[in-house]
């Protein structure tokens, strides 16, 4: 692999906050004179050329389309993805092509890929076949699929970036050293690969042993049992406090659970309400915005990431909850508007728009914290760059 610089990058990015970033410079053949490189009044732009037969592959969790060849899209943070635009819950501003090599993309903006554009060129005058076409698909069809076309990639509000360059026989190798890159692949439990089974939001802890034995005596195979919303005070923010109605037994329930062999995953998100006894001592270190009346918290920051964790693993973990499911850490703005704005501060120095791209990452490093030699599989809505590491 090999990093280039252009311009200069931002000091926020993916793998600043990377603890497992793994950069070993080797050799490359591709020819990086390739690239094209300048600063807009929108941001930075980079081009380099794909050949007529060149196809594109990757860009994250993508469930619309899987060879972006002719595409754009805007790799942003989506909670509810409704076309083929990029938006979506994992967004990565890595790709690979079937000529042995790929790139990341070092940002956390909503960087916009054009992949396989047509430039300029003085064409000889040649006169299109005339049918009428008779579907939409039909008539909106890229002409260029065998001309050597420009990848465009620009990076929102950036003065500069850092690509790093991978190459290999296969795509499975370039995918490879990019997980390689970012920290290695995750390490399962093997429990972590049996069924889970999330119980009805308002159970109460009654009901939740009487479903765990329910389970034992008829042999059903559950490893894992998830509590969702209802186990907390409250939820819509969250108070991470046992609601006393329906678990007044709640360290009965998790005994009962892990004696019969059970795992146990909790449902939470990141937005802290005022009846959280955490509230007051992350105040200072979250967001100008609120979300459900509850904070932000901005773990961008070292404080912020300590008092949540530190929390979490001395009422939770020490207690025996092994997992977690961490919601909403994507951004809804764009279809259910209830998330927060582009516009809101974190006092780390990110803006919201940086903040929706590492949110989750930084809410599972976060978590990871409190679990610490914990073995687990937890459950995240949104993820990004360099977090293939992360269980």
């Amino acid at each position: 692999m090999k990093k280039i610089t252009f311009g200069k990058p931002e000091n926020i990015v993916p793998s600043k906050y990377c603890g497992g970033l793994n950069y070993v410079e080797t050799k490359i053949d591709y020819d990086v004179n390739k690239i094209e490189f300048k600063t807009t009044a929108r941001g930075c732009l980079i081009e380099f050329p794909l050949e007529g037969d060149e196809a594109v592959f990757g860009f994250g969790l993508q469930l619309k389309s899987f060879n972006h060849k002719g595409r754009k899209l805007q790799l942003r943070v989506n909670s509810d993805p409704v076309s083929d635009t990029g938006d979506s819950h994992a967004p990565v501003p890595f790709f690979v092509t079937n000529k042995g090599y790929g790139m990341y993309f070092d940002t956390a903006r909503y960087a916009e890929f054009h992949c396989g554009y047509c430039k300029k060129r003085n064409r000889e005058i040649s006169l299109a076949n005339n049918e009428v076409a008779v579907s939409t698909k039909d008539l909106y069809a890229k002409g260029n699929s065998n001309e050597t076309t420009v990848m465009s990639v620009e990076i929102p509000a950036a003065k500069g970036i850092d690509v790093y360059i991978f190459e290999g026989d296969t795509i499975l190798d370039i995918v490879s050293e990019y997980n390689m890159f970012s920290g290695g692949g995750c390490d399962v439990p093997q429990w972590g690969l049996g069924t889970i089974y999330r119980a009805y939001g308002r159970s109460n802890g009654d009901q939740i042993i009487a479903l765990a034995k329910y389970f034992r005596e008829n042999d059903i195979p559950i490893e894992i049992m998830g509590l969702e919303p209802g186990w907390q005070s409250s939820s819509y923010s969250c108070s991470y406090v046992w609601d006393k109605e329906r678990y007044p037994n709640y360290k009965e329930v998790v005994k009962f659970l892990k004696d019969n062999g059970f795992h146990i995953n909790l449902w939470e998100h990141a937005f802290i309400n005022a009846a959280s006894p955490i509230y007051r001592d992350m105040y200072d270190y979250s967001a100008d915005y609120e979300v459900w009346e509850g904070l932000i918290p901005d773990f961008g920051l070292k404080e912020a990431r300590d008092i949540f964790a530190k929390y979490h693993k001395e009422y939770l973990v020490d207690l025996g909850i092994d997992g977690f499911k961490l919601d909403e850490c994507d951004n809804g703005d764009f279809v259910n508007d209830w998330s927060f704005a582009n516009c809101t501060e974190f006092p780390c120095g990110m803006d919201g728009e940086q903040y929706h791209q590492m949110f989750g990452v930084l809410y599972m490093q976060t978590l990871l914290q409190a679990l610490g030699d914990t073995e687990t599989l937890s459950e995240v809505r949104s993820a990004g760059a360099s977090s293939s590491s992360y269980p």
